[in-house]
């Protein structure tokens, strides 16, 4: 380890007690609003591998519901475009472009608590066979899931000071 990588260590490390001391707590800390989603949220049931990706996604960062106070409604829209042409192979990618409505409802209310919109997108190869092209696509889809359920977390763990106070 150099002299300068050391000196930029000991600032780091320096700075961490300032970071406690101005009231820096991780989002899913004891204590922080946060914790009363984990095990609490029971997403719809899955129609398709996109949407078993993001439920087990969603479970996975949050916990399967062990007693679920809301209900996470959604509605997942994939959309596919081509990518990357060639004039001899024809064409190499292609690219799903997602889209989630999300709405955290009570399980025994209809007013959400939290709603919102997550979009997301990712490529895939489309050169080889047909099965290895259908491979790739249904993995693709499998990852926009995910990508979308770490959206929907990421907001909710944010705002869950603004709502979480409702707990049922």
């Amino acid at each position: 380890m150099s002299w300068s990588d050391r000196r930029s260590l000991i600032a780091c490390l320096a700075a961490t007690p300032a970071l406690a001391a101005c009231g820096f707590a991780p989002a899913l800390a004891p204590g922080e609003p946060a914790t009363a989603l984990r095990g609490r949220i029971r997403a719809d049931d899955p129609v398709d591998d996109a949407t078993a990706a993001l439920v087990a996604r969603f479970e996975e960062r949050l916990g399967r519901p062990t007693r679920p106070g809301w209900r996470l409604a959604y509605a997942l829209t994939i959309t596919e475009s081509r990518r990357a042409l060639e004039a001899v192979v024809g064409e190499t990618r292609g690219q799903f472009d997602g889209t989630l409505r999300w709405q955290l409802v009570p399980e025994d209310g209809e007013t959400p608590v939290a709603e919102g919109t997550a979009r997301r997108f990712t490529g895939f190869s489309r050169t080889d066979t047909p099965l290895a092209r259908r491979a790739a696509a249904e993995d693709a889809a499998r990852r926009l899931g995910r990508m979308l359920a770490d959206a929907v977390v990421a907001e909710l763990v944010a705002s869950a000071g603004d709502w979480a106070v409702a707990i049922p």
